[in-house]
């Protein structure tokens, strides 16, 4: 696979850049503080996993410059066809890989109404391309460790330093605190499921909300965080 190198100024401060987990928070030089996992009274705000084929992100996240950051709802068909259907209204982030892998990359869009597309390792000119620092090191979104590391690129933007943010820590991670599975998130399941939410679609057929969906739940949350 052809392989080409784009190379970045990694100059964000490190002591803006730095975030705690419950907080999850991405820094951007030109946007300012980009919180993961706002706390509103809204459906479908803070960022979490969609167990429908590769893990999708599904949610929202909050700009204190930029306003709602849409990661979509899940639906969405996955890198390579996210270069296909940009701009098409079916748009999304998700994680490549399978869940226990030490390292899994973000790939695909979001989208925030006030500043654009932002973009997680996609590059539709050459999808070979890796996005690496001024000392040749692989600098792209990624999830490692339980953590977010590494950049996004915004058009409108600039640079987006995720280091130190949190996704949460397994499909079955629906609510508060980050990076722990209890009582709240059994709640939050069975909230999203009595919606039909696409968060609660566990199992398979996709777009049916059944036992089969509940059985799924309880497995990956008795599985606890990895």
């Amino acid at each position: 696979m052809k392989t080409a190198t784009v190379v970045i100024a990694l100059a964000l401060a490190s002591a803006a850049a730095s975030a705690t987990a419950q907080e999850a928070y991405a820094w951007g030089e030109n946007v300012g503080w980009i919180n993961l996992n706002p706390e509103a009274d809204e459906a479908q705000v803070g960022l979490r996993y969609v167990l429908s084929g590769n893990d999708r992100l599904a949610g929202f996240a909050w700009g204190e410059n930029i306003g709602w950051v849409n990661f979509g709802n899940g639906d969405f068909d996955g890198y390579p066809l996210a270069c296909d259907q940009m701009g098409s209204g079916e748009f999304g982030v998700y994680l490549e890989g399978e869940s226990g892998d030490a390292v899994r990359l973000l790939r695909g869009w979001a989208w925030a109404e006030n500043a654009g597309w932002i973009n997680f390792n996609v590059n539709c000119a050459d999808p070979g391309a890796e996005v690496l620092d001024g000392e040749g090191q692989f600098a792209g979104a990624r999830l490692e460790g339980g953590a977010l590391d590494g950049f996004a690129w915004a058009e409108n933007l600039g640079w987006i330093n995720l280091n130190g943010a949190v996704l949460p820590c397994s499909p079955s991670d629906m609510a508060m605190p980050i990076g722990v599975v209890d009582i709240a998130d059994v709640v939050a399941f069975l909230q999203a499921f009595g919606s039909m939410d696409p968060a609660a679609d566990f199992a398979l057929p996709n777009g049916v909300f059944d036992i089969a969906d509940v059985v799924s739940f309880l497995q990956v949350f008795g599985q606890g965080c990895p």
